[in-house]
């Protein structure tokens, strides 16, 4: 492992000199040899890969041009001590999770709640839930409410008691990016 050592004639230093990088990262000056480019041409992953780092920094770009959008993400970035457009990025990058499906209060009967725990680096915008039969016919599909960090569907029909239904939860970030995830539930007392 390197040295670390204070120098403070490197302090803001930034660029590249001979085979050396100079980054700041936070209050820190980072060293490193300059990268090497391979001579080796890129493989389809890796291409598909770059091509999604490009939207990340297009999406990124976009977003901070608009000065209200740019207001909430420095902010955001502020607190984090990390710079807005990397924030946008990994976000753009970073699909939210569905963490938990809670369908211990769903009997099949209107007004019955299904509670979704679903998170993201950033926020998700938006749960919706589908309930279908075993068959795969859609009993209903809706959007949920968010309350106390929980996203909550109130159930609108009704469904036979022992029937197997499958929740399924689509969570959506603000770039989004969706994720599914699925629940099975028998209904009745």
């Amino acid at each position: 492992m390197g040295k670390t050592t204070v120098n403070t004639a490197l302090n803001g230093i930034s660029g590249r000199v001979d085979q050396w990088v100079y980054r700041q990262v936070k209050d820190q000056t980072v060293v490193a040899r300059r990268p090497v480019p391979s001579e080796r041409d890129p493989s389809p992953r890796q291409l598909a890969r770059r091509e999604r780092f490009d939207q990340a920094r297009l999406y990124a770009k976009t977003v901070l041009a608009d000065p209200n959008r740019r207001r909430v993400y420095e902010a955001l970035a502020a607190q984090c001590n990390r710079r807005a457009d990397r924030i946008l990025m990994a976000d753009y990058l970073t699909p939210p999770a569905i963490e938990l499906i809670d369908v211990s209060a769903y009997r099949g009967q209107p007004g019955d709640v299904i509670q979704i725990l679903a998170t993201d680096d950033i926020e998700v915008v938006a749960v919706k839930v589908t309930i279908r039969r075993a068959s795969g016919e859609v009993v209903e599909q809706g959007i949920t409410t968010k309350e106390h960090g929980l996203w909550r569907y109130p159930a609108t029909a009704p469904v036979a008691a022992g029937e197997n239904v499958t929740v399924l939860a689509t969570a959506r970030d603000r770039p989004g990016n969706e994720t599914t995830a699925e629940s099975s539930v028998q209904t009745g007392p």
